[in-house]
């Protein structure tokens, strides 16, 4: 399977978009717009074994973009929010997939 996209310090494994929901409301209700799950995996694999996701909304990332427009307008938006991770970083276990409700984008 290919990847979306590749750098130094992280791959991109494949963005999915899915309804947003409220985080704090516990029957997580969908709000009428929508999202992207970006499944990551942090490099060298050996230090970060797990995958996990990030999440965007179109309001960060428009809707409607090519895979490269997508790509060149999300690396920084990805970039922060490996800072804010890393400021956070408490031994937890990162965020589990969305499994209902997704819809896969990149790749294709």
């Amino acid at each position: 399977m290919s990847n979306v996209h590749s750098t130094d310090d992280y791959v991109i494994l494949s963005v999915y978009i899915t309804p947003d929901y409220d985080p704090d409301d516990p029957l997580h209700e969908v709000i009428p717009t929508n999202q992207y799950v970006v499944e990551l995996q942090r490099l060298p694999e050996d230090t970060y074994p797990l995958t996990f996701n990030a999440f965007f909304s179109y309001d960060t990332i428009p809707n409607g973009l090519t895979e490269n427009e997508w790509i060149n307008l999300a690396l920084p938006h990805i970039n922060s929010y490996f800072v804010k991770i890393d400021a956070e970083f408490n031994n937890s276990d990162p965020e589990t997939p969305l499994e209902a409700n997704k819809t896969k984008i990149f790749p294709v």
